[in-house]
Parts: C-alpha cells; sequence; structure tokens
C-alpha cells in the first residue's frame, strides 16, 4: 500500500459490494461494481466502455 486515494476508493467499493450482496435477494434489478482501470489518464472508463461493461445498464453511479 501506498496510501493513495485508490486504496480508500478500493476498500469502500469492496465493502459497499459486500453490503449489497447480503442484500441481493431484496434489490430489485442487478448491480455491477465496476473497478475503473487507468483512471489518473481518464483511459479506463473508455476502455470499460469499449468492453462492454455499460452494456443494458440503466444507470450509473459514481464518483469523482
Amino acid at each position: 500500500m501506498h496510501a493513495c486515494g485508490h486504496d480508500i476508493h478500493t476498500s469502500v467499493i469492496l465493502g459497499a459490494a459486500l453490503t449489497l450482496k447480503a442484500r441481493e435477494a431484496s434489490l430489485n434489478g442487478r448491480v455491477r461494481i465496476l473497478f475503473q482501470p487507468a483512471e489518473e489518464n481518464f483511459g479506463g472508463a473508455k476502455s470499460l466502455v469499449r468492453a462492454g461493461a455499460l452494456r443494458d445498464v440503466s444507470a450509473i453511479f459514481g464518483h469523482a
């Protein structure tokens, strides 16, 4: 660990994923958790889109 923002973002999203998984039966629909590569240079989002990560997604929430 080098204690940058990536460490906390990864920890928080993993915690959210575990919480959502525990409540999966009560959720209306499907949740996708995306870890964006190379977000420092803004190329990661494009690679996720090109790979189809957002195919059939009706809503997306993120943090910058």
